[in-house]
């Protein structure tokens, strides 16, 4: 008998009665939730950016208005953050500016770059980060492309500690109806695990693509 599918995902986002996934913000007057998926547009190369920003919304609760008014402000964090980001757009990122770009906020978050593309050891890694409440930004690498995502949950077996799908916002689809995720990048099944890095990845369009893993970026507010 099937003991069914279980999701864990990352604390302080829920979805809304309209189907929005949203995160906490805080504002003067308390605690409010605003819209968290952020998108980017066709061919700016700017997921990384775009991904740091949706993470750092949830792991500092700033209001999603700091964000959107980048380019043309003064005020910290995101005044040194567009002075990083704007030399990446159409150009790319690399783990190294992911990290530097989540540097730049307060509370201070910490970077921790995995160098590994293993299905086995990625997918671990992802598990502890979510249960103890730290976020993942996954980068994975199709023939054309190299794309960012953010890390959202993952999707194990009941009664299985390896997760068989990694549950992403992906700023380049379609943000989310009624659900936390628009996107699931499904790690090898149990028998061909291993050391893989060879995923299928899709998205909420119905878009597929066979990608290859190329690293973890783990976000947390506390000192490695």
């Amino acid at each position: 008998m099937a003991l069914g599918i279980q999701h864990q995902y990352i604390p302080n986002i829920s979805v809304d009665t309209d189907g929005e996934v949203q995160y906490a913000a805080r504002t003067t007057k308390g605690i409010r939730y605003e819209n968290l998926h952020c998108s980017q547009a066709f061919c700016d190369s700017a997921c990384g950016p775009v991904t740091v920003i949706m993470a750092a919304l949830v792991m500092t609760g700033l209001p999603r208005y700091r964000a959107e008014s980048l380019t043309r402000t003064k005020r910290e964090p995101f005044r040194t953050f567009w002075a990083i980001a704007k030399d990446l757009y159409f150009v790319g990122t690399g783990d190294e500016e992911i990290s530097a770009l989540a540097s730049v906020f307060t509370p201070k978050i910490y970077p921790e770059i995995i160098a590994s593309s293993s299905a086995k050891r990625i997918g671990r890694a992802v598990v502890n980060a979510v249960k103890v409440g730290n976020i993942p930004i996954v980068c994975v690498e199709h023939t054309h492309w190299s794309h960012y995502v953010l890390v959202v949950g993952y999707e194990a077996n009941a009664g299985e500690s390896a997760p068989r799908a990694l549950l992403t916002l992906d700023s380049s689809a379609p943000a989310p109806r009624g659900s936390f995720n628009n996107g699931k990048l499904w790690l090898p099944t149990p028998k061909g695990r291993g050391g893989s890095t060879k995923c299928t990845y899709t998205d909420n369009v119905g878009k597929k693509w066979s990608v290859r893993l190329l690293s973890l970026v783990v976000l947390t507010l506390k000192p490695p």
